[in-house]
């Protein structure tokens, strides 16, 4: 489910290209054609530059 997002005074989602952008995918990645689908599937990715960043973090800690 993608809940609306406070942009301004406005509620809106977000569109599955600008979800692409935020986890990092590349600009060309085919998702499902189906919005409702693809937002699905990018909310259950995982951004890998933030997983890289915080394992990196915790490694320094040890």
């Amino acid at each position: 489910m993608n809940h609306p997002q406070i942009i301004g005074k406005y509620l809106r989602r977000l569109t599955p290209d600008e979800t692409k952008k935020l986890q990092s995918f590349p600009s060309n990645y085919k998702l499902d054609p189906n919005n409702n689908l693809a937002l699905k599937q990018l909310g259950n990715s995982v951004n890998v530059y933030v997983v890289k960043k915080v394992i990196s973090k915790l490694l320094e800690i040890n």
